[in-house]
């Protein structure tokens, strides 16, 4: 059991660590570590996945083990980083729903939004 959940990106992705860095720059108390999937020290938290989706989508590995994977993952993931106010909002049937039709059109698209990365300091 590790201290912290985990997020998992793709660091070969520009807009991938773009969203990577304005998620460390929210999460002000820390709770979050954040990892490049595709580094060798990510396949064990990444081992409840099959490996056909190990790399296709963001994931959030919890404390326990638990791993949820692209729009989940997002709502997880902001929700640890802004605090219990976000958890209850991202967790509202109401909100959660177009969350993750919202990353999924972005996933979709992520190879041709990486010119954002260009814009961040």
């Amino acid at each position: 059991m590790r201290g912290r959940p985990v997020v998992l990106y793709d660091g070969e992705c520009a807009f991938c660590r773009v969203c990577a860095r304005v998620l460390w720059r929210i999460d002000r108390g820390r709770r979050l570590d954040l990892l490049d999937f595709n580094r060798p020290d990510a396949d064990p938290l990444l081992a409840p996945l099959p490996a056909s989706k190990r790399r296709t989508a963001l994931h959030f590995a919890d404390v326990d083990g638990t791993v949820h994977s692209a729009g989940p993952a997002l709502r997880r993931a902001l929700a640890e980083a802004l605090g219990p106010a976000a958890e209850r909002l991202l967790t509202n049937l109401a909100v959660a729903g177009p969350v993750d039709a919202a990353y999924s059109i972005v996933a979709a698209q992520r190879h041709r939004l990486g010119w954002i990365e260009r814009l961040m300091p």
